[in-house]
This record gives structure tokens, C-alpha cells and sequence, in this order.
């Protein structure tokens, strides 16, 4: 049979082909299937590994997948009201209207696993997964850099950086 790409996960190949260590401080959300998720946050490519995290500015949820990145319009909706409660439940704050977040959704669409990492781990975990250099950016959202993102109440634009890592 042959394979489609868009609606399943090829055979790993690459890298990222038999499955890193998740870092420490990545936390499973057992309540979330990756399988069953992806598609309605806007990822329809069918990499292994993909971050997903709340961009205020454009309000949309972004994706990046080790090889390429995007959006998904309207994933906002799946991302506001299913995932970002997981998460608070957790103790965890992937963003909201105002604020990026302190931590991403990290998905391993093999093992049908989704875990809450902190932005920094999600980068660098996905990184040493494709072989590629860590970014230098704070968050996904802002393609251009922190500095120029009008969301000055985001929590990692630099007028706030010294918040301590609060939810505005």
C-alpha cells in the first residue's frame, strides 16, 4: 500500500528516525492523542516531531516541524479551548490573547505522544532531532525577532524579561 503523506506518518527515516530522549522537563499531557490533534491545529506535513505554540500577535497557533514551519488558521480555537486547559491543569502556561507562553506543545506523532516543554528545551530538543542549529529567537511566533513584536505584553518581549517568567 502505497504511503500518503498528508494523512499519516511516514516510515522515520533521517535524524530524527528512531525517536530521541525527551528531555526531563518535557511533561506528557496524557490527555492529548497527537494523532488525533494535529491536523485541527494546522499540521498537515508529516514530520515525527512538531512544536506548536500560541502566537498573540498574529492569534494564531505556529508550527514548526524541524524542517519548516507555518500556521494553521483557525487551530486557535483547538489551541485556546482544549489544549492551553490540559495544560493549566498542569501547571503549565503555554500563552493565551496576551502572551506567548513559557512553554510549547511538543508532539511525537509516532508514539502518539504530547508533552509541555519549556520554549528553550522544545528548540533545542527539535533541533539536535533534525541535525540543525538551535534558533536564535525567543519563541516562534516572531519571525523577525522579539524586538519588533507588538505584543509588549508578552512575557518575552524584552520590555518584560525581567518579569520572572510571569503571566502578564
Amino acid at each position: 500500500m502505497d504511503h500518503d503523506p498528508i494523512l499519516s506518518v511516514p516510515p522515520a527515516t533521517g535524524p530524527a528516525s528512531h525517536g530521541a530522549q525527551v528531555p526531563a522537563v518535557f511533561l506528557q499531557l496524557t490527555e492529548i492523542h497527537a494523532t488525533a490533534i494535529d491536523h485541527r491545529l494546522g499540521y498537515f506535513r508529516c514530520q515525527r516531531y512538531v512544536i506548536f505554540g500560541f502566537c498573540p500577535a498574529g492569534g494564531e497557533v505556529v508550527w514548526k516541524d524541524g524542517l519548516s514551519y507555518g500556521f494553521g488558521a483557525g487551530g486557535w480555537q483547538t489551541f485556546l479551548y482544549e489544549i492551553i486547559p490540559t495544560a493549566t491543569r498542569h501547571g503549565v502556561f503555554l500563552g493565551n490573547l496576551r502572551s506567548a507562553g513559557t512553554h510549547v506543545l511538543v508532539m511525537d506523532r509516532v508514539q502518539d505522544v504530547a508533552y509541555a516543554a519549556p520554549r528553550a528545551a522544545a528548540e533545542a530538543f527539535l533541533a539536535a532531532a533534525y541535525g540543525q542549529p538551535v534558533p536564535s529567537r525567543a519563541c516562534l511566533c516572531s519571525l523577525t525577532g522579539c524586538d519588533d513584536c507588538p505584543m509588549h505584553s508578552c512575557i518575552l518581549h524584552p520590555s518584560r524579561r525581567n518579569s520572572g517568567g510571569r503571566e502578564p
